[in-house]
Formats: structure tokens, sequence, C-alpha cells
């Protein structure tokens, strides 16, 4: 099961109305960018006011809208793992998405790549401001 779908089954199981409805029908078109947009961007898009998204969120069994993108998020995260997202979760676990980022990031560091991005990231310089670089 797809992210996408993991919207639609999560929107059948609700009772929605029929504007929260039109709301999940314009964020299936919006996938997976719609999983990392605010409320005011997915209101936008898809004719409804901001606190119009937000009450989908709880309709469709959230705390507010942080934890349904949350859990979007981590459908669309899954999905593009390869790991099939959860139906129905509405907790977001770290260690579940550190498992996610931790293979993807595997699958593109296997072979040759690692030694490289090793290499890229020991000659870096520090970002921080501030920030010194401790002795060894």
């Amino acid at each position: 099961m797809g992210a996408e779908d993991w919207l639609l089954a999560l929107a059948q199981q609700h009772r929605l109305s029929p504007t929260q409805r039109q709301i999940v029908q314009r964020m299936l078109g919006m996938f997976p960018e719609v999983a990392f947009k605010s409320t005011i961007e997915i209101a936008e898009q898809t004719g409804v006011s901001q606190p119009t998204v937000t009450r989908l969120a709880t309709a469709l069994g959230f705390a507010g809208f942080p934890e349904f993108r949350s859990a979007l998020r981590d459908a669309v995260l899954a999905d593009r793992a390869g790991a099939t997202p959860r139906p129905g979760r509405h907790e977001s676990s770290a260690v579940d998405q550190e498992i996610i980022n931790l293979d993807s990031l595997k699958r593109v560091l296997d072979g040759d790549r690692f030694p490289e991005a090793v290499r890229l990231l020991a000659g870096g310089r520090l970002v921080c401001s501030g920030c010194e670089p401790r002795p060894p």
C-alpha cells in the first residue's frame, strides 16, 4: 500500500464532510509534496481556509495538523523506502523513521560511493558559526 492509498484508506475510515472529502481528493493529486506543506499552503492549493484543513486533520483522528502531517510524512517516506505505510498510525516513531532513513542511505551509498561520501564529509569545513574545532 502506497502513501496515497494510506491517506485514502484513512479518509474512508472516518465520516468526512463533502468539503473534507474534496480536500483529501486534492491532496491525493499533490503527492508526495503535500506531506511537507503547511496548512496555509494546502488551504491555498485546495481552495479552502486554513482552519478547514486543520479540522480535516482532527476529523481523521489526529490531535491536530502537526500530528497528521507527521503521519503523512511517515507514510510518504516509508513508501519511498519501499516499506509499507501502517494504516491508522497516529504516533510518529523516531526509531522506525531512523531505520527507514538508514535503509535509504545504505541503498544510496552501497558500493564505492560510501568511501567517497566519507572523504567529502571528513574534508568539509564547519558550518556552525562560533564553533571551534576540538583538539584531538
